[in-house]
């Protein structure tokens, strides 16, 4: 049993490498842990149709935590294709999104390059496709348009040439792919080799072997586009600009799969330059073990941070609507305060502590002279919990559910009272974040059992679920 949960423990909390598992357990011989890891993996992996430079199958590890990642991601990425696409395309937003994104990437490039350019000029290369800013942003900017323009395009050969002339700038090559050996002398080592590159001799096979894997219906958009990422780069297929053929062609699959152009905006371009020494260490773990998992676990959360941050970008440009749905109230409240200049009310979460008994019953309580001419028709106070109380069940719903985020887990421990109905405006003034995140993540509670959603007229709230 103890071995198992090391196995999920080091699989789907953590896809360890060896070297890892021994540095977190404090043990230098571990092979009976380690095989136990394996044979666990074993259940999810898939042999891909593509090899190393020492024909070893790569491999992929679907295992709960990547499955539900993968999913998780895709559900994302719809999301931002309809939200992207609901833009107006008359008052400019549609226009400013745009530009915003690829000046964006444009920048990474830049950075990684050393170029130093301010933002004005990146927005004339995107705006105006300007070459005299600089020559190689403005060739990288063509590469993104290409992709932008031939989404519907059948990546193949032709399709990756083509991208490669776009940013290099030549109308025609002296040969398909790189026909010389890169010299590095880590090529040459006979024990534990890291390749720098491929024999220019399989470059050529290897590719075409990329294109038959692309071409494979069952093989999940994200896992296809990263595993393509990581096999360029480590191929270099050209003589110079192998990174940024790896970014175009992993933006290309996916658009080519959802149909829409507008995964060309997400960057991408992180993975190499903001990141560049985490993926490098990923790329060597791939290189030594023939599992594509080790640079996947990495690069899917860089996507899911990536896509809910232009899910955030996309939710600013419906303000004015979110502010009629969602903030009428809070006008009409910060009217009547001004006009009857009430006292700051306490916070809410005191009140059950004053007046409501172990048993959730009270007794008569003056509140106030005016209430005594009056009747209320409620006779009760419905139960709550003490804020001790709500940081306990948010501890408990955080080691009860893996996938359940803190902020979820800290809303909920508050809002858990059967038969109320809570709104998405609540969650972001709560949590104090954008409405899209407060969207996605009602949703999520409601999709893991949480709450029940429903619509009552234009507008969706969340009833809690009695849960076991």
């Amino acid at each position: 049993m103890a071995n198992n949960e090391l196995a999920i423990r080091f699989t789907e909390n953590k896809y360890a490498t060896k070297n890892e598992v021994a540095r977190e357990l404090k043990m230098s011989l571990i092979d009976n842990i380690w095989s136990n890891i394996l044979s666990y993996r074993s259940n999810f992996n898939r042999y891909l149709n593509i090899r190393s430079i020492e024909r070893s199958q790569l491999i992929i590890c679907m295992c709960h935590t990547i499955s539900a990642q993968n999913s998780n991601i895709e559900t994302k990425l719809s999301r931002l294709i309809t939200r992207k696409n609901e833009l107006n395309p008359t008052n400019g937003d549609a226009r400013y999104f745009r530009l915003s994104c690829l000046s964006e990437c444009l920048k990474t490039i830049a950075h990684k390059n050393s170029i130093n350019m301010d933002d004005d000029s990146i927005h004339t290369i995107v705006n105006n496709a300007n070459s005299e800013a600089n020559e190689f942003l403005y060739r990288y900017n063509e590469g993104l348009k290409f992709v932008e323009d031939k989404f519907s395009n059948q990546i193949n050969i032709d399709f990756i040439i083509s991208l490669y002339t776009k940013i290099n700038g030549k109308a025609s090559l002296d040969s398909l792919f790189r026909n010389k050996e890169d010299g590095n002398p880590d090529n040459r080592v006979l024990i534990d080799r890291i390749y720098s590159s491929a024999p220019s001799n399989l470059i050529e096979p290897m590719m075409n072997s990329l294109i038959e894997f692309i071409d494979n219906k069952d093989v999940p958009i994200f896992i296809k586009s990263l595993v393509a990422f990581y096999y360029i780069i480590y191929i270099k297929p050209f003589p110079i600009l192998n990174d940024e053929i790896a970014v175009l062609t992993a933006k290309s699959i996916l658009c080519h799969e959802t149909g829409d152009s507008t995964a060309v905006y997400l960057k991408l371009e992180d993975l190499l330059y903001s990141r560049l020494s985490e993926t490098q260490k990923r790329f060597i773990d791939v290189q030594k073990t023939a599992d594509v998992t080790y640079f996947l676990t990495f690069a899917l959360t860089e996507l899911d941070n990536g896509i809910t941050n232009l899910l955030d970008q996309l939710a600013n440009f419906s303000a004015f609507e979110l502010r009629k749905d969602f903030y009428q109230e809070d006008k009409i409240e910060t009217e009547d305060s001004e006009n009857k200049e009430e006292q700051p009310v306490k916070e809410t979460k005191d009140e059950p502590k004053e007046i409501v008994d172990k048993k959730t019953k009270i007794n008569p309580v003056e509140i106030s002279s005016e209430a005594e001419k009056s009747s209320v028709s409620i006779g009760y106070i419905p139960p709550a919990i003490d804020e001790k109380e709500a940081q306990r069940l948010e501890m408990h719903l955080l080691e009860l559910e893996p996938f359940m985020k803190k902020k979820e887990a800290k809303f909920f421990a508050r809002h858990c009272t059967v038969g109320k109905m809570y709104t998405i405006d609540q969650f972001k003034r709560s949590i104090g974040c954008v409405y899209e995140t407060a969207r996605t993540s009602m949703d999520h509670l409601a999709e893991m059992g949480y709450y029940k959603k429903q619509q009552i007229k234009n507008k969706f709230v969340y009833t809690p679920i009695v849960r076991k």
